[in-house]
């Protein structure tokens, strides 16, 4: 491919594509930004585990308490967030026992 039809294909592309939206926008108590998704590749999720991750948490409950709530064994909750400011989302892990979990994300999935 000659170099010139390369930088006239570059510029059709640039022309066509949509500027991403970076700009937040403040709420009371929160803000958020629209997220760029790539329209491109396979959806879904790829499993990283504790090794990997640093994250490692269970919630489990007593059969004391199931025998009365069938609904606490479906979990407590999860919170995604940038806790400390540092522009990474940071996972808070909510318990129905016990002490609930905040990761801080230091970047490189750990």
């Amino acid at each position: 491919m000659s170099r010139r039809w390369l930088q006239a294909l570059t510029l059709l592309l640039a022309a066509c594509s949509h500027p991403v939206d970076t700009s937040w926008h403040d709420e009371t108590g929160y803000r958020w930004r629209t997220l760029d998704v790539p329209h491109r590749g396979k959806p879904g999720f790829t499993l990283l585990g504790p090794s990997k991750t640093g994250v490692a948490f269970q919630n489990t409950v007593s059969e004391s308490l199931l025998v009365h709530n069938r609904i606490l064994a479906q979990g407590a909750g999860v919170c995604l967030g940038d806790v400390d400011g540092d522009g990474r989302a940071d996972i808070y892990l909510a318990r129905t026992e016990g002490a609930n979990a905040l990761y801080r994300n230091l970047g490189g999935w750990r």
